[in-house]
Order: structure tokens, then sequence, then C-alpha cells
């Protein structure tokens, strides 16, 4: 007998109890409020301020507490657009490499690298150094096309892949100042290329130069005042014939961005000389020891990354300007 009631108790007790309890999901963490771009890095533990509230951020780093950054809808650190993250993953992209002819016949190589969300905001042209490549572009173009950007990194005439002229070989050690004064054409090439793809359809039109680059993106930009904004890195008054002085007198009203480092005396001082020129809003990075052109993306002293998110952050704002043409 007792061997039959023992079930029945413990049936008593669990019908006392009732049932188990589900188990609970961990409350939800907030999201933060950080770009592709930026969500990967490390930052200070610092509290800094908001600049819309007023009121404190998770690090001195983030110009935007979390909650207002997500109300705008805009990375707290850079500034870049959320959309992206709102709009869910997109299929991922990688670069491919195109080519085309400039009007006087250098067949162009360049690696394209199209945005990798689906709202294109624009697209920037991206012009190495003197005896450089293309490719010390390549982590700068990723972190443009996680914002939003479709990238076209090449290699100007004479320099790596770039090296034919209608089948003759032209290097630019060979060049004479006139041949370096001729470096703008290659950007009139360029421009053709994006302008056959129609997401970029009255969207931003940037430039981004190192070094002698850079002085070819404001020679380019003087003439065409279709293009809404140009970075200079490391730029010269005079690199091998192509000035800025003038280019700049012509360029207007159109947003700058121009960086240089300390110890790079010339570039300096064209940096501070240019700024002068400069009618429309600039902004002006200057580091130390950080090199020259695109040596400095990493270099940047106590402030690793500086230049690229500073060079992200410009391009999205100066594209958040520009309106359907």
């Amino acid at each position: 007998m007792r061997m039959l009631l023992w079930p029945a108790a413990l049936l008593a007790v669990a019908l006392l109890i009732g049932p188990p309890l589900a188990a609970q999901d961990p409350p939800a963490r907030p999201r933060r409020a950080l770009c592709p771009a930026c969500a990967g890095n490390m930052y200070t533990m610092d509290v800094g301020v908001c600049t819309a509230c007023g009121g404190n951020t998770s690090s001195g780093a983030f110009k935007l507490c979390n909650t207002c950054a997500l109300a705008k809808g805009v990375c707290m650190h850079c500034g870049a657009s959320l959309d992206a993250a709102a709009a869910g993953p997109a299929a991922p992209q990688g670069p491919v490499e195109v080519g085309f002819t400039t009007e006087d016949g250098f067949a162009l190589k360049a690696t394209f690298t199209p945005a990798i969300s689906g709202l294109v905001k624009g697209a920037v042209v991206l012009l190495h150094m003197l005896n450089r490549t293309r490719s010390d572009w390549r982590e700068v173009g990723t972190n443009l096309s996680r914002a939003g950007f479709e990238v076209l990194a090449i290699d100007l005439r004479g320099h790596g892949e770039s090296l034919y002229r209608e089948g003759q070989a032209a290097p630019w050690k060979d060049f004479t100042k006139e041949e370096f004064q001729a470096m703008p054409r290659d950007l009139a090439a360029a421009r053709k290329y994006l302008e056959a793809r129609p997401e970029l359809a009255g969207k931003a039109w940037l430039l981004v130069g190192a070094s002698i680059g850079g002085n070819v993106a404001a020679a380019y930009a003087a003439s065409d005042p279709s293009v809404d904004g140009v970075a200079l890195l490391s730029p010269g008054l005079d690199y091998r014939g192509v000035t800025t002085e003038d280019a700049l007198r012509k360029y207007g009203k159109r947003p700058i961005f121009l960086a240089s480092s300390s110890e790079d005396e010339y570039s300096s001082q064209t940096v501070k000389t240019l700024a002068g020129l400069v009618e429309g809003p600039k902004t002006v990075k200057a580091y130390q020891h950080a090199g020259h052109g695109t040596k400095m993306f990493g270099n940047e002293d106590d402030q690793p990354g500086d230049l690229t998110h500073a060079l992200v952050a410009w391009c999205t704002e100066v594209a958040a300007t520009v309106g359907g043409r």
C-alpha cells in the first residue's frame, strides 16, 4: 500500500508547486552606435562629453553618447551613417580589377571596391604617391566601402600596372614636367568610368590624394566643378611641376581636407599656405612624427587610426550635403 501511495504523494506535491518556470532569456544588450569601420576598434574607458546633449559618453574618443547617436542614426565615433546596419547585412562584395584608357592613350589599371551596403553615398577616387601604387590604399578603401562609398584606387600613369601608352612602355622616371602635368587626365578617365555606374547618379564625387597624388587631385578639381570635395595628404606647392596654389584659388568654396605631419616640413608649410587660400569649409589634421602621405595611416602618435576615421567621417559629411543633380 505504501508503494502505491508514494507516487500519488509526489503527484500532489508537484501540483502544489506548479509547472517548472520557463527558462528566461538574458536581457538584450543595447545596440552600440558604431559603424562597421569603428566597431572592431578598442577605445579608452575615460568619460567624454556628448556634443548633442552634454551628457557623458562611454569613451573620450566618442563625440556622441550612445543614445544620441542612435537617435541621429550615426556612429558615435566617426559620424558615419548607421543606415547600412539598419537595412540589414548585405552580401559581401570584394574588390575587382578594372581598366580604362585616358584621352592621350595611357592604359590605366585600377581597383574598384563597391559599397558594402546598398545605400551608396558616392564615389571616392584614391591617388597614390610618387613611385607607389594603388595597393597603398587597400585598408582605407575597405573602410570607405564599409561606410557606403564606391571606391576606385588607380595606378597613376607610369606607375604600377599603368605603364603603357598606346602599347609603348612609359615609366614615370622618363616623364618630363609636361608629362607629369598631364596626370589630371587620369582622373578624367576615372570620371568617365564611374559615370557609367547608375547607382552613382546624383551622388557625391570625392578625390583623395597623397603627396603628388594630392596635387593631381587639386589640379583636376580646379577644372571640374562637379567634384564635391578633395582631401590632400602631405601636398606640396609644387611636385614635379604639378602645383596647388593656383588650383586652390580656382577651387572656390567647396570643402577640403588637409593633413600633414610636423617633421615633414615642406608639406606642413604647404598645408598652412593652402589652408589660408581655402574659401569654403576646411578640415586640417596635423600629426607628429607620422610620416609622409599614406605612410601617416597607423602612425598618428597616440591616436592610431585617427586619420582613417577622420577621412571617412569627412567623406560622409561632405556626401550628406550633396543633393540630387
